[in-house]
């Protein structure tokens, strides 16, 4: 995180810390950088940190459950009669 933080503030580029931290690995700073961006790198200003994704299924699967809720209250009640 220290490495991703120095980045995004332009203290180094990322090949800069590579060579500060003794990375080996061409892509592994840069696969940091994606995995834990906090800096949207077109407008140069901080993301919303992104919902855990149980959070996010959890919130989408009470959504489900209300519009079946809202789905159900607004079907019109049919009574067959039989003579």
């Amino acid at each position: 995180m220290q490495i991703v933080d120095e980045v995004e503030k332009g203290l180094l580029t990322y090949k800069q810390s590579q060579q500060k931290h003794g990375i080996q690995g061409r892509s592994t700073v840069l696969i940091w950088l994606r995995k834990h961006e906090t800096l949207d790198w077109k407008s140069k200003t901080p993301m919303k940190k992104k919902a855990p994704p149980k959070t996010y299924i959890s919130q989408l699967e009470k959504k489900i459950k209300l519009l079946e809720a809202e789905k159900e209250m607004s079907r019109p009640k049919i009574s067959l009669q039989v003579n």
